[in-house]
């Protein structure tokens, strides 16, 4: 998802202290603005109230508790938060004025102005939307999916309370799928795998029938066929839906019901598309312990014996990359040409607008440092974030954590690739 930043990219550097986190007895969970001005920290202070600190000042309420803590592409600060027994969220320290017995699921669409949590209250659960909650309440809610527009809003829920042992009632199914508080009349053993068209206007999940029997719905409508099992739903466009589905020749990817690639592999998933350009990649196993992946049906010649994480596409599609293992080791690849880099552990790479910049955090003897087109940037830190690319992918911005100091700097790439 491409997160919208507002970036001073003139001010090269910024510096914020940490050491007056001394002062408490608990901090935790790092986060920094993706403008890089802010860091933010839970802490605790010495009667065990909570709150959050942020460039050296703390938010003037107290919690019981504070919870995933992290900030919005448009630079807020949100979490959520306990406070007198009810829970809420908190934004930049304000509270939204609707609280419930407990929230989860502290999730955001692609600019950051729709917020929304899964809630409870009783025994009844739902989700809330910019602090409006939903009229309609649930037997059970789990996950939170939001529109890249935050024009929809999903979450998995149960439309039976039959009782724990009750098989027979179970196996007819009892879980479905809300969007904006309207569920499919259809009902399920499970739901799984949400996802929305690039527009928001479709959704798609994967829903199981019986131990061997899953398929694909989108809209509530169901694929005519159903598969020994499936992986997750992608739109390829704002119509037409792939899958990942188990057939008698093994793995296979499927479009709208009906083969897509004819032929089968040990395993495939995590499929990733590029809508503008209606190219697919995914993740293959062609044999026991041989991972590489897949561009619009063509595997990469190198394969990994660990793992290969979800391809990411550039911005305009033209090239794929990934980070691997491969025999203990991590490493990143592009275009099926992997880099020579020698680290204890690398982060998903990023490219740079015009796809021609490769950058990713990498770790090594318990320090981070920033990589682009397989060079190490010289300077050391005890932690770093993902770095993040200027629109004209001449600079880069850097935020890290280095002894008791955060750091904030734009770097100029020719400086580190020469």
């Amino acid at each position: 998802m491409e997160m919208i930043f507002n970036i001073n990219w003139e001010n090269s550097s910024k510096t914020v202290d940490l050491f007056s986190l001394r002062n408490y007895p608990l901090f935790y969970d790092w986060v920094a603005s993706p403008d890089g001005e802010k860091i933010a920290v839970v802490v605790e202070n010495e009667n065990r109230e909570t709150t959050v600190w942020v460039n050296g000042k703390t938010w003037e309420n107290v919690f019981e508790r504070v919870c995933y803590l992290q900030f919005t592409p448009d630079n807020r600060l949100i979490c959520t938060v306990q406070k007198d027994g009810l829970w809420t969220v908190a934004i930049d320290g304000n509270l939204w004025e609707n609280s419930f017995d407990y929230v989860w699921n502290l999730q955001f669409n692609q600019d950051g102005k729709v917020i929304a949590v899964n809630v409870k209250v009783g025994n009844q659960y739902s989700v809330c939307v910019n602090d409006k909650p939903w009229q309609k309440f649930f037997y059970d809610a789990r996950d939170l999916f939001i529109s890249d527009k935050g024009n929809n809003i999903a979450t998995y829920v149960r439309l039976e309370n039959y009782p724990v042992l009750d098989i027979l009632n179970f196996a007819k199914g009892m879980w479905s799928l809300a969007v904006n508080e309207s569920a499919w009349d259809k009902k399920f053993i499970s739901v799984f795998g949400c996802a929305f068209s690039p527009n928001g206007e479709k959704v798609a999940a994967g829903v199981r029938f019986s131990n061997r029997e899953f398929s694909i719905a989108v809209d509530g409508n169901i694929w005519e066929s159903t598969f020994l099992q499936v992986w997750e739903p992608v739109f390829l466009n704002n119509v037409d839906v792939l899958a990942p589905v188990k057939t008698e020749i093994g793995w296979q990817l499927y479009c709208n019901g009906r083969p897509f690639w004819e032929y089968g592999f040990t395993q495939i998933w995590n499929l990733r598309v590029h809508p503008a350009k209606e190219k697919i990649a995914g993740v293959i196993a062609t044999d026991l312990g041989k991972w590489t992946v897949i561009v619009n049906g063509t595997p990469w010649k190198y394969s990994f014996s660990d793992l290969v994480l979800p391809p990411i596409f550039s911005p305009d599609g033209e090239k794929v990359a990934v980070a691997v293992k491969d025999k203990g080791k991590w490493g990143i690849v592009v275009d099926d040409e992997p880099w020579s880099l020698d680290v204890d552990r690398v982060w998903d790479p990023i490219f740079s607008p015009d796809g021609e910049k490769v950058a990713v955090r990498a770790e090594k003897g318990n320090k981070y440092f920033l990589v682009i087109n397989d060079k190490i940037h010289k300077e050391s830190f005890d932690y770093l974030w993902d770095p993040i690319f200027s629109p004209d992918g001449e600079k880069v911005l850097l935020r890290g954590i280095k002894g008791n100091t955060y750091y904030r700097k734009v770097l100029k790439i020719e400086k580190i690739i020469g």
